[in-house]
């Protein structure tokens, strides 16, 4: 006798969805997200740009996370786009919504040049990926 099916109702999103949630429970992403006092980042960000002068920008501590997994990753800022409207655990490391548009490659350009990030970015991803690894 073949077994019934009980949820009938559940989509694939429903059901991808679901076990998305329980692999992002594992992921070393989220343990950096968890372990990182963020806020310290965000606020030194938040200094360089003025709400009141030009287009509304992006959450500094979303590009800033971004650009961290392109440095993890080894992408592009134009892979790096992509893999932001492509990968859950990446939009769940930045914060991104489900529903937004990731920034496009210029935004990530534009950021580094800005805040004259580079040499920092480098030393800092290195350390935090060497910490998650080490704590896991």
């Amino acid at each position: 006798m073949l077994k019934k099916d009980t949820n009938a109702s559940a989509s694939f999103a429903d059901v991808w969805l679901s076990h998305t949630e329980k692999n992002w429970d594992k992921h070393w992403l989220k343990k950096v997200s968890e372990k990182v006092n963020w806020i310290k980042f965000g606020y030194r960000f938040e200094k360089l740009y003025d709400e009141a002068n030009g287009r509304p920008a992006w959450y500094p501590l979303i590009i800033f996370k971004a650009l961290l997994l392109a440095q993890w990753y080894g992408l592009s800022d134009r892979d790096l786009e992509e893999a932001l409207n492509d990968r859950i655990s990446f939009r769940k490391f930045t914060g991104l919504k489900w529903e937004e548009q990731s920034p496009d490659a210029t935004t990530f350009a534009v950021f580094r040049e800005r805040n004259y990030l580079a040499a920092t970015l480098t030393a800092l991803s290195w350390n935090m990926k060497k910490w998650a690894f080490s704590s896991a």
